[in-house]
């Protein structure tokens, strides 16, 4: 904005030298292109303030629409909230993707195949898990 002020004072130090009408024509010419773009200037800084908080609202928004409840137990992270569907679902602690049973019902490992597994019983914990009151939200 500095600039702008240093471009408008200039303008009127041109002025007041100017010799005939036609610099004094063309000098406010260039003072109302000058004020004009602080003036587009200062609505394009409002706006961005304005898409900055509307931003960030929606960014609270999601997070409070994405939030889900988290257990850690046996090794294993269940998680429920709108993508299970409000069930609880086993999820690898690694890289937080699901968790399935291998193995004859001994171990649990990730779906993604990142090298994480756990042995433990699935449906056991499943069953204590889903008899536990939470309050995590």
């Amino acid at each position: 904005m500095g600039a702008m002020k240093d471009l408008v004072d200039l303008c009127q130090d041109l002025e007041s030298r100017a010799r005939n009408h036609e610099d004094i024509a063309l000098f406010n010419k260039i003072q109302s292109l000058t004020l004009s773009l602080q003036s587009d200037h200062a609505e394009m800084l409002e706006r961005d303030v304005r898409l900055i908080q509307e931003n960030a609202e929606l960014k609270k928004r999601l997070s409070e629409i994405q939030a889900e409840e988290i257990i850690i137990r046996e090794g294993i992270e269940f998680r429920r909230g709108p993508r299970t569907l409000g069930e609880w679902l086993a999820f690898c602690p690694k890289c937080h993707l699901p968790a399935h049973q291998i193995r004859g019902n001994e171990w649990v490992q990730c779906t993604a195949v990142c090298g994480w597994q756990v042995k433990a019983d699935l449906p056991r914990t499943l069953a204590i898990i889903g008899g536990m009151r939470t309050t995590a939200r």
